[in-house]
């Protein structure tokens, strides 16, 4: 009752803010399609900077795979030369927004606005379901307006929707690459507050502070839900409007501000070892006492991510040369896994996707997958995110033995490789 009262009154919130008139003036009047277009209706101080520009992000995913990804989910297009090449193309830029306002529900619609009044489309966010085409932003269907927070100097916006509030694997996707796209534009400095989807766990806490992110610059989203301020900067989604795709360069600026000599260490940690979801109420493993003991046998460990700190996190897979987990956001601490370790993502069958893989691929490891049956597959996102899973044991004891006997093995792993090489 503790966790649903606070949705129950979220909902019932945004219910009445799209239905009762009050300050409609805050109400966006019309849209800059692009970042280019508004800096140059607003070209004194407006500035646009460009990082990687029309960037085309592909994964060739393999055909099994491919033809077991969840129907719901959205993909932004198939490659023309391969139908089992996932493609999508974002420009990626930083813009400023002199005498900006943001406004979000911080769930799905977040809405960056220029001094006349204006949506910046390319940098504002609305979340879509759907396969259609990109939706008009909810902030022209809101008719409730609180006055917005004032907040004197520059804000950094790094909102991405809701599924960062509390996950790991978004927080990780999502909202850092936001912060690693400021700093490589060089205007980090320049900051003086960070508005953020949620300011509550400790690898929140621990993440930005380790990218220099004083607490007393932070503005948490669950709180604030419109402001302005001197000056606006906001960037775009990581993931461009709706794509699965996991572009490279975050796995590159992942490694690069984290695999640092500051954050790795020198004490042990296990080779192999294996996420538990025993303390997760979201797809349960029904079965996971065999799946441990199964591993057991092959001297895995068996883990509860949610216990470690994010440095423990970086640490623990930045060593671990064989990472068994059904698919779950802690395998978002993949970006910092060793390149010669392996992987095996465990799905049920109405939640397969490919955000593992991607990340597994673009730091170089060798991935494995093993698809468990549902009798009942989940037919909607909503569903497949709740999905639980029954691992094969026989099936998965044929992947381990694979992963184990195929080379590059855990005992071949050099020891002693430093971080500099993973960079």
């Amino acid at each position: 009752m503790t966790k649903l009262l606070p949705k129950i009154t979220n909902r019932l919130t945004r219910l009445m803010e799209q239905t009762i008139p009050y300050n409609l003036r805050y109400r966006p009047t019309g849209t800059y399609c692009t970042s280019e277009e508004f800096c140059k209706a607003n070209s004194t101080d407006a500035r646009c900077i460009s990082l990687y520009p029309e960037l085309t992000t592909k994964l060739k995913v393999p055909e099994s795979l491919y033809q077991a990804l969840s129907a719901y989910k959205v993909y932004d297009g198939d490659a023309a030369d391969d139908p089992c090449t996932l493609a999508v193309t974002t420009h990626y830029q930083v813009v400023k927004v002199p005498n900006g306002r943001i406004f979000t529900d911080n769930v799905g619609t977040i809405a960056v606005i220029s001094a006349d009044n204006k949506l910046i489309n390319d940098v504002s966010f609305q979340y879509n379901p759907s396969k259609g085409p990109d939706p008009v932003n909810a902030v022209f269907k809101q008719k409730y307006f609180k006055e917005p927070v004032y907040y004197k100097g520059t804000v950094f916006t790094a909102l991405t929707g809701g599924g960062a509030v509390n996950n790991y694997g978004h927080w990780l996707i999502d909202v850092l690459p936001r912060i690693f796209l400021l700093k490589e534009s060089g205007l980090f400095n320049t900051v003086d507050w960070f508005v953020l989807p949620n300011y509550a766990h400790d690898y929140h806490k621990d993440s930005l502070k380790m990218l220099g992110i004083d607490e007393h610059k932070i503005i948490n989203g669950q709180l604030v839900h419109h402001l302005q301020a001197d000056t606006i900067i906001a960037s775009t989604a990581p993931r461009g409007k709706r794509s699965f795709l996991i572009p490279d360069w975050v796995t590159t600026l992942h490694r690069k501000y984290f695999l640092t000599e500051e954050i790795l260490d020198d004490k042990p940690s296990p080779a192999m070892i294996y996420i538990s979801r025993k303390d997760s109420n979201l797809r349960i493993v029904t079965n996971e006492d065999s799946v441990i003991n199964v591993l057991k046998a092959d001297g895995f460990e068996t883990i509860l991510s949610s216990k470690l700190s994010f440095k423990e996190k970086i640490n623990l897979f930045y060593k671990a040369k064989v990472i068994v987990s059904a698919s779950s956001a802690g395998l978002g601490s993949l970006f910092y896994a060793n390149p010669q370790a392996k992987v095996l993502e465990i799905f049920s069958q109405g939640f397969v996707h490919t955000h593992y893989y991607n990340m597994a691929k673009s730091v170089g490891m060798n991935y494995y997958y093993l698809i468990c049956k549902h009798p009942s597959p989940a037919t909607t996102s909503k569903e497949g995110e709740r999905e639980d899973i029954t691992v094969d044991i026989d099936k998965l004891k044929q992947k381990v033995q694979e992963m184990l006997s195929t080379g590059p093995n855990a005992s071949d792993i050099i020891p002693g490789l430093t971080f500099r090489m993973y960079l």
